[in-house]
C-alpha cells in the first residue's frame, strides 16, 4: 500500500467531520466523568439496592406508552412526507423511527439522518427533502419543550427556579473561568461562521431548494388538526413514559402530576444534552436532584433515576434492534 495513502485520508477530511469526531468525543468523555460522579455518591450503592423493591406492574403500561410514541412520530412522519407528495407505509416509516433512535443513543442527532437514509435506500426518496421534514419535526417538539418548560415555571415557579439555580446557575458561575467564556464564544462564532458559509455556498442549490421544500411541509398538511393531535399525543406519552414510573416505589407513588411534568421536563432537558448513551450521567443528575426537591430521600431520587433511564435505554435497543434487521433485510 503507498506510504501516501494514509496522508490522503487524513488529508480527504473536512473540517466539519473533525470538529464532529472532537465534539462527539468531548461529549462521551463529559458523559462517562458525569455517569462517574453519579456512581461515586454514597447514596448510588443503596439505590442498587432499592430496586429490588420496585413494583412490576407499571413496566406494562410503560412499554406500552413508549410503543405508542413510536408510532405516533410514524404516523406523524408520514403525514409529513405525504404532503411532499412521497407515500410511505407505516412499517417503513416505523422501523425508520425506532433505528433513528437506537443510532442516536450512541452518536447523538445522527439517527434523524439514518431514518432519512433508510427512506433513500428503500424508496429512493430524496435524502434532502426528507430531511427537511425531520427539521420541521424537531422545530415543532423544541416549541413543545419550551412550552413545556414554560407551563412548569408558571404552575410551580419556586420549585423550579429553585432548582435550575441550586443545580446549574450557581455551579456554572462558581467554576466559569475567563478563559471557558473564551472557548464557548469562539466556539459560538466558528459555528454562526460554517452556518454563514454553508448558506452562501448551497443558497442556489437544488440540495437547498430541496431542503426547504421538505421544511415547508408543515405549512402543506392536507389535515393539520391531525398533526396537532399527532404531537399533543407524542408528548403525552412522552410525560407517561415518566410519571407512570413514580408507581414502582410508595415513596414515589405519592408524588402528583404537578411533580411529573417538571421531572419530565428536566429529565427532557436532560436527555437534550448531546451525550452518548442518552444523555447519561446529565439525565441521572438532573431527575435524581429534582425527584429529591419533591421531597424524596437521594437514595430513591437515584434509583428512579437509574430506573427510568435504564428501561428507556432496554426499549430503544429492543424496537431498534428488530427494526434494523428488519431494514436490513427486507427488499
Amino acid at each position: 500500500m503507498p506510504l501516501s495513502l494514509p496522508f490522503n485520508f487524513f488529508f480527504a477530511l473536512t473540517l466539519k467531520r473533525i470538529i464532529s469526531i472532537l465534539a462527539n468525543s468531548g461529549f462521551l468523555a463529559l458523559g462517562i466523568w458525569l455517569s462517574w460522579l453519579f456512581l461515586q455518591k454514597p447514596e448510588t450503592a443503596e439505590a442498587f439496592a432499592k430496586m429490588k423493591e420496585a413494583e412490576t406492574w407499571p413496566l406494562w403500561f410503560i412499554v406500552a406508552a413508549s410503543l405508542g410514541v413510536y408510532i405516533l412520530r410514524a404516523l406523524r412522519w408520514q403525514q409529513l412526507l405525504a404532503a411532499s407528495g412521497e407515500k410511505v407505509g407505516l412499517s417503513l416509516s416505523f422501523s425508520a423511527v425506532a433505528v433513528g433512535y437506537l443510532v442516536s443513543f450512541g452518536l447523538p442527532r445522527f439517527g434523524e439522518v439514518v431514518r432519512c437514509y433508510i427512506l433513500k435506500k428503500k424508496q429512493n426518496i430524496g435524502l434532502a427533502m426528507t430531511f427537511g421534514t425531520v427539521v420541521a419535526e424537531r422545530a415543532v417538539d423544541i416549541l413543545m419543550l419550551l412550552l413545556m418548560l414554560l407551563l412548569s415555571l408558571l404552575l410551580q415557579m419556586n420549585k423550579v427556579l429553585s432548582f435550575f439555580t441550586d443545580n446549574i446557575v450557581h455551579p456554572l458561575t462558581q467554576n466559569l473561568s475567563t478563559l471557558k467564556v473564551c472557548l464557548l464564544l469562539t466556539a459560538i462564532l466558528l459555528a454562526v461562521f460554517a452556518l454563514y458559509w454553508g448558506y452562501h455556498k448551497f443558497k442556489n442549490s437544488q440540495l437547498i431548494s430541496s431542503f426547504a421544500s421538505g421544511l415547508a411541509t408543515v405549512f402543506r398538511l392536507e389535515k393539520p388538526w391531525l398533526f396537532v393531535a399527532y404531537t399533543a399525543s407524542i408528548w403525552l406519552g412522552y410525560y407517561l413514559m415518566t410519571w407512570l414510573w413514580f408507581f414502582l416505589f410508595p415513596a414515589t407513588a405519592q408524588l402528583g402530576l404537578l411533580a411529573g411534568l417538571t421531572i419530565f421536563t428536566i429529565g427532557t432537558v436532560g436527555r437534550s444534552v448531546p451525550i452518548q448513551g442518552g444523555g447519561m450521567g446529565a439525565y441521572h443528575f438532573l431527575v435524581g436532584q429534582a425527584l429529591v426537591l419533591y421531597g424524596c430521600s437521594p437514595v430513591y431520587g437515584a434509583s428512579l433515576a437509574m430506573l427510568i433511564h435504564g428501561g428507556q435505554t432496554i426499549f430503544t435497543f429492543l424496537a431498534g434492534l428488530p427494526a434494523l434487521a428488519w431494514v436490513v433485510w427486507r427488499k
